[in-house]
């Protein structure tokens, strides 16, 4: 489950720590517990990545996506929300998972520096709010 976070005309992105697709941009969030919602799962990755929650979030769609890890190739479905908050939230990075946080103005977000096509599908989709992506 990822999340769109907007504030200002400007977009929270991620760099990723650690493989697969180590140092690329990518959107907060993270794998969905066994008995938890997307929703639910979406607030807790981002309270523990990022240190601070957001609930007003809006379902955008779901994409194919393929996640390889340990020479595993894993098959998954990314399912994307967006939220638009009026101010920055106090950020505090787990340096484990996020080696940076920037926030990038819409105009310039190149869709091809985001880690994973599932994601960079969700920020050019027409159901996105603003067709975020050039």
């Amino acid at each position: 489950v990822a999340g769109i976070i907007e504030v200002n005309r400007k977009i929270l992105f991620t760099r990723r720590a650690k493989h697969p697709a180590k140092d690329r941009l990518d959107l907060p969030g993270g794998f969905v517990d066994p008995n938890e919602s997307l929703e639910n799962a979406l607030c807790r990755e981002i309270q523990e990545e990022l240190g601070f929650t957001l609930h007003q979030w809006q379902y955008l769609g779901s994409w194919a996506n393929q996640y390889p890890y340990r020479n595993v190739t894993y098959h998954t479905c990314d399912a994307v929300f967006y939220c638009q908050t009026p101010q920055q939230p106090n950020i505090k990075v787990d340096p484990d998972e996020i080696s940076q946080y920037i926030w990038l103005p819409l105009h310039d977000i190149n869709i091809s520096d985001i880690a994973f096509p599932s994601l960079q599908n969700a920020m050019h989709h027409p159901s996105h709010p603003k067709h975020l992506c050039r």
